[in-house]
């Protein structure tokens, strides 16, 4: 059976939960979390006003023409808050009229945010890990092993080891939809002054490093779901695990940090998203199981029964929305069957169980046999895909 894309993406990528530079030698330390109170009042003043004939004087409002409607604010966001606000409204004095009034608010917190964000490439034991409180402030650790690099008194191997803590400023929207943008405003190594130093302990070496992931921090912009990849910059896409090929924005359930000095990108997940399931199809013994990942990319693994390795696969290059149709490759074969797919949401599924119906027609064989699959229509299949716990 294929192994799903985020099996691969979360293989060697994370220490357990809770687990420290002490906890790798095999002990438990407690945490640092650093509260703090908030500093930056986000403030947002949308103020329309319309006037008639007759207003009394201390109502202060200017007259203008209607062309030169416009409205000037100023906001402070230090702790006096202060705001002010000039307008000018049109000059009619016969007619009057109620405008409604709308607030629309750009504010995003640290509780609208997954709380834990790994740096990591992807491959390889090692990975940057970060958990981040309500305030902002944070703990991590940054662990890298090499397995291969043994001595005498460290058969097991190398590893490079940092715990750390720190504290972001309050996100504010930039002029990017969906991107946020904030500022590191403290950062602390747990291990400063051990920083290049090496112990050997449970028959491994241990070298304190500096926090990978946090190189010349200042400056981080939080990309949210629907953010555009072309907002982003080619070493923050480079670090991420969405190809661009088939991804135009970062899709539901997916966030993005990137650290704009260093340029390195911490990413996130929640754990609710489609990515994170599987759909299957039945017909007597065999069965087709359709696996999303943003990360290899999604794909159609056919079955004759339990028992059998896949008869083939189909990859999908779907970006978990689209329902247009799209052009599928059989995989590992550069010179195969070329299909047409479509993948829609079922109208029966629930918020319990996801289903999406499926159509695959072969294009480039009309004849193609998927009578094992229950299909009775050459060239073609077409059935509802149910998730599998």
């Amino acid at each position: 059976m294929c192994e799903s894309g985020r099996d691969i993406q979360f293989r060697n990528r994370m220490l357990p939960e809770g687990m420290t530079i002490s906890a790798v030698k095999g002990s438990v330390r407690k945490i640092m979390k650093i509260k703090g109170k908030k500093q930056l009042l986000i403030a947002t003043l949308a103020l329309s006003l319309a006037t008639m004939a007759g207003c009394s004087d201390n109502q202060n409002i200017s007259k203008t023409e209607p062309e030169t409607d416009a409205v000037v604010e100023e906001i402070k966001t230090d702790d006096s808050s202060e705001i002010t606000s000039e307008e000018a409204t049109p000059d009619n004095e016969e007619a009057s009229s109620e405008e409604e009034v709308t607030e629309e608010s750009d504010t995003l917190t640290f509780s609208d945010l997954p709380r834990n964000f790994t740096f990591t490439s992807g491959a390889g034991g090692w990975s940057t890990d970060i958990e981040i409180n309500e305030d902002g402030s944070f703990a991590g650790t940054y662990h890298d092993s090499d397995m291969g690099d043994t001595g005498e008194g460290y058969p097991n191997g190398t590893l490079y080891i940092c715990s750390f803590s720190g504290k972001f400023s309050d996100p504010l929207p930039t002029d990017k939809k969906n991107v946020y943008s904030m500022k590191l405003l403290e950062l602390i190594n747990d291990d400063a002054d051990k920083v290049g130093t090496r112990e050997i302990a449970d028959d491994m070496m241990y070298i304190y490093s500096e926090p990978y992931g946090f190189d010349d921090a200042d400056v981080f912009l939080v990309y949210l779901p629907g953010a555009s990849l072309a907002d982003m910059t080619e070493e923050c896409r480079s670090w991420i695990f969405l190809d661009d090929s088939v991804f135009k924005e970062v899709p539901d359930g997916y966030y993005v940090l990137y650290n704009a000095g260093g340029e390195e990108a911490f990413t996130a997940e929640e754990g609710d998203t489609i990515w994170y399931h599987s759909l299957r199809y039945d017909s007597g013994d065999a069965y087709v199981i359709f696996y999303p990942s943003h990360y290899m990319g999604s794909s159609l693994n056919f079955f004759e029964n339990e028992e059998s390795p896949v008869s083939f696969s189909i990859s999908v290059p779907w970006d978990g929305k689209n329902t247009e149709t799209m052009i599928c490759k059989k995989e590992w074969e550069e010179d195969g069957d070329t299909f047409n797919v479509t993948v829609e949401s079922d109208e029966s599924a629930t918020p319990d169980t996801l289903k999406y119906f499926i159509t695959v027609e072969c294009v480039s064989n009309p004849e193609f046999d998927f009578s094992l699959w229950g299909s009775d229509e050459p060239g073609k299949l077409k059935a509802v895909f149910i998730e599998k716990n």
